[in-house]
């Protein structure tokens, strides 16, 4: 699968797992990152393309192999996201007590 880089100007946000699978198996690598209330976004670049595509899911076509490949590998990135969002928040309510103990 070739990666298409993202530009730092136009970029379109999905918080859609499914939508976001369909995407990445029709070339598009997103970025991830955390948005409000411990969802994780899925950042694409906004092209024409990719407007397209989003218009073209609903009724779509799809090899169910390499949808339920981009479906898994994106779920796990997100899951590992937030594990990794949860251990810092982990840290900073540990170190910040005096005894590195939760304070109940």
């Amino acid at each position: 699968m070739e990666r298409k880089n993202i530009p730092a100007e136009k970029i379109i946000t999905v918080n859609d797992l499914f939508l976001s699978s369909y995407l990445t198996m029709s070339g598009y690598r997103p970025k991830l990152t955390m948005g409000d209330r411990r969802r994780v976004l899925f950042i694409f670049p906004d092209t024409e393309e990719i407007k397209q595509l989003i218009d073209e899911y609903d009724g779509a076509q799809v090899d169910l192999q390499k949808f339920l490949l981009s479906y898994r590998i994106l779920r796990s990135q997100m899951l590992g996201l937030k594990e990794r969002n949860y251990m810092r928040k982990e840290e900073d309510i540990n170190y910040g007590n005096s005894n590195n103990q939760i304070q109940r």
